[in-house]
């Protein structure tokens, strides 16, 4: 049977921890109370002060010895016994008075005191203990209390203005809209007038007697009505507030519930080893609070089923369910089956692979080079492209595992977003396909296929990505596969379109794959040349269009994320959007100078690149540890890091600052370029590109715990959507 108390950690909201009651400081103290009973009886108060006069007689005695000496030492004047019998008076009356002042009141004022941290014998007591059990529940008690009004207000007040955006949106929809019933309890006395036109402002629609109208914005006809697409739109984003109201208040119910059944759990426990039945009283307090009695949330819950069946689900409250309460996508086990095959299939193929490979001669022949020229690229794409999955399906196992809610960060639906299995098995998928792909070329290879068939696998394995990716039928993941596109087309269209946090982070993934964005430009080059024959594949790799293009692939992303920045910064007005885009300048900088000095190899190039790449690296490193991951905050209580971490082991931490600063620091070894060949120059390009993903993917959980930590500082649990009409121009 688990525990209550993992139980407890397990179901309550990351987002609301510091809100919830402090089970375990409770089960502490109750657990002190526990010994604190099996320990010797306590001294009675006349033995605690002949113990005190005894330790008082010693301490003058010893007073006494010292004053002579220094007396005797300094020449002074020896005092009078009338002046020592004063002295040692005044010591005695002075100790008397506290030891009597320790020692005086009844045993719960005694208690008391002790808690304070005042007379250390009486913390022996276990009564002391009992007090402080019960200061601690009534401290938990009331910050329960409080975070719920709290939040309990925040909810009814958004949903009154939900009732004024709904009311307004019927307004535009009919001529006599139905009017919401008064008996509703959370719908506000002041009920808004009937207007007969819709205007805009820079911040969405308004409901207000004299139409106009502001560009960019939904904008209203001469009739003063607004367009079928505008309403649509606004209709959208109503039902999307509705659904985030919905789930915010069963997650409010959700924390009354578990902290109920955390009081009375522990209650129970105080009364077992107490042998009181304090339970029943305090439960009585507990049960009598407002986050017990008010039904409120309750109500509105309610409420919002049944506007939203009503209005968005054509009175089907089967489809308005499947909205407000999304079934929970359950953990499959033939996916962790099929993560297991898979993951054992490419460890037995990558043998045979490089037993086939040893066999064939094929790194030390001649023929090795078109083989690293034209094939080697390729099947770089798809390792490049599973190692990211294979981190980021690490990132959510480790982000499961703190409590981190990346869905909610990443605003990702938790019925369709994927999990670490889902991304061990895309990940696996791709690895043995790959590799099994490798197998089949080095077979061919050995019964000495035509360079038709060859040449056929690379594109073939292309052509099943691509179809695979935009394959409409909803099979492997269509979702996410879905989202990727969107998202893609979001930083390709940058700064056009507002940046949302899956958009930079996805863009920031991008930085870390320019080598794979350069094996595609590699491989759709050798495709064409092998397909048209219109050039030998050398030609993709010399002239100089295939320099300007090498220049545009490795600035695109840092194109991209420098433009996003932009953008983000017109939308927030945030000037750190500003600093960041000179991190992707100066990234775009030392790029253009590394691919110029592997064309011309001379000394003024050499010294730019360091130049150029120390202050873009360390420039980075900033960004990493202080924007990104919140590190070496000056007045933090953990030192070099925030006050804040969810890993509990501080060492961690340590350890991933060294590793992120080396590893930003590899870009050495492509300027230094040692001769080791065309065979090892293609796998040392291919290791450095592996490491700058892990590296990424490294990065990847900080950031997002970083973010994560400012969500809870909030206490945001749903996303707060912007809503389309106000109630006021002047708002």
């Amino acid at each position: 049977m688990v525990k209550f108390s993992r139980e407890f950690d397990a179901q309550l909201i990351p987002e609301w921890k510091d809100a919830f009651a402090d089970y375990r400081r409770l089960k502490k103290l109750v657990k002190k109370i526990k010994l604190s009973s099996r320990t010797p009886p306590k001294a009675k108060p006349s033995d605690l002060r002949t113990c005190w006069l005894v330790l008082l007689a010693v301490g003058s005695f010893l007073i006494r010895c010292l004053r002579h000496v220094a007396e005797s030492v300094g020449h002074s004047r020896r005092p009078s016994p009338a002046d020592e019998d004063n002295s040692m008076q005044m010591g005695c009356d002075g100790v008397e008075v506290e030891v009597e002042s320790g020692i005086s009141g009844d045993d719960e004022e005694e208690a008391r005191t002790n808690v304070n941290g005042i007379g250390a014998v009486d913390l022996l007591h276990p009564r002391a203990h009992h007090v402080m059990f019960m200061e601690a529940l009534e401290e938990e008690h009331h910050k329960v209390n409080h975070f719920y009004m709290k939040r309990e207000a925040e909810f009814m007040e958004r949903a009154r203005s939900l009732l004024h955006q709904l009311h307004t949106l019927l307004l535009l929809k009919h001529p006599s809209p139905p009017i919401p019933d008064e008996t509703d309890d959370f719908r506000p006395r002041d009920r808004p007038t009937k207007r007969s036109h819709a205007t805009t402002s820079s911040g969405g629609v308004v409901v207000d007697a004299t139409p106009w109208k502001e560009g960019g914005m939904i904008c209203i006809r001469n009739n003063g009505s607004l367009s079928r697409k505008d309403v649509q739109r606004a209709e959208k984003t109503i039902r999307g507030a509705l659904v985030d109201l919905y789930r915010a208040l069963v997650l409010l119910n959700k924390f009354r519930t578990l902290n109920l059944s955390a009081f009375v759990k522990i209650l129970k426990k105080f009364d077992k080893v107490s042998s009181q039945k304090a339970s029943q009283h305090y439960l009585e307090t507990v049960k009598g609070s407002h986050f017990c009695v008010s039904d409120q949330v309750i109500k509105l819950m309610l409420d919002v089923e049944s506007l939203f069946t009503e209005h968005f689900a054509n009175n089907d409250r089967k489809k308005a369910m499947m909205y407000l309460r999304p079934s929970q996508r359950r953990e499959s086990h033939a996916v962790t089956f099929l993560v297991g095959l898979l993951t054992g299939c490419f460890v037995t193929l990558f043998f045979l692979y490089a037993t086939l490979a040893h066999a064939l001669g094929l790194f030390s022949s001649d023929s090795s080079l078109n083989y690293m020229e034209t094939f080697y690229p390729v099947f770089s794409i798809f390792a490049l492209f599973g190692l990211h999955l294979f981190m980021h399906g690490c990132n959510l196992f480790l982000w499961k595992k703190t409590g981190i809610n990346n869905n909610f960060i990443f605003e990702f639906s938790p019925n369709t977003a994927l999990n670490h299995r889902d991304a061990f098995l895309l990940s696996t998928t791709f690895m043995t396909a790959v590799v099994g792909t490798m197998v089949v070329d080095l077979l061919l290879r050995r019964n000495d296929a035509p360079d038709s068939q060859l040449n056929a696998i690379p594109g073939i394995l292309l052509v099943a990505f691509i179809g695979l990716l935009i394959c409409p039928f909803d099979v492997f993941y269509r979702p996410t596969r879905y989202c990727f596109i969107r998202i893609m087309c979001s930083i390709v269209c940058a700064p056009f379109t507002k940046v949302a946090m899956a958009d930079f982070f996805l863009g920031d993934q991008l930085t870390s794959q320019v080598q794979l964005m350069r094996y595609i430009e590699t491989s759709a080059c050798y495709i064409i040349a092998a397909n048209f024959r219109t050039h030998h594949y050398n030609a993709c790799k010399s002239g100089r269009f295939y320099w300007e293009l090498i220049y545009v692939i490795s600035f695109l992303p840092y194109y991209w994320r420098f433009w996003q920045c932009g953008r983000r910064w017109y939308d927030d007005s945030d000037k750190v959007h500003i600093a960041n885009m000179g991190k992707y300048l100066s990234a775009m900088v030392a790029a253009g100078v590394r691919i110029t000095y592997a064309r011309e190899q001379t000394l003024t190039c050499f010294v730019l690149v360091l130049v150029t790449s120390l202050v873009a690296t360390l420039y980075q490193l900033y960004w990493d540890f202080v924007q990104d991951w919140g590190f070496f905050n000056p007045k933090s209580s953990n030192r070099w890091l925030r006050n804040d971490l969810v890993l509990k082991n501080k060492g961690i931490y340590y350890v991933s600052i060294g590793f992120n600063s080396v590893l930003r620091v590899v870009w050495v070894i492509t300027v230094l370029q040692f001769r080791v060949g065309t065979v090892g120059s293609h796998l040392l390009e291919f290791s450095v590109a592996s490491l700058e993903v892990i590296r990424r993917g490294h990065w990847n959980f900080y950031r997002v715990e970083n973010e994560h930590l400012n969500n809870v500082g909030k206490f945001r649990v749903v996303k707060s959507v912007p809503l389309p009409f106000r109630d006021h121009p002047d708002d």
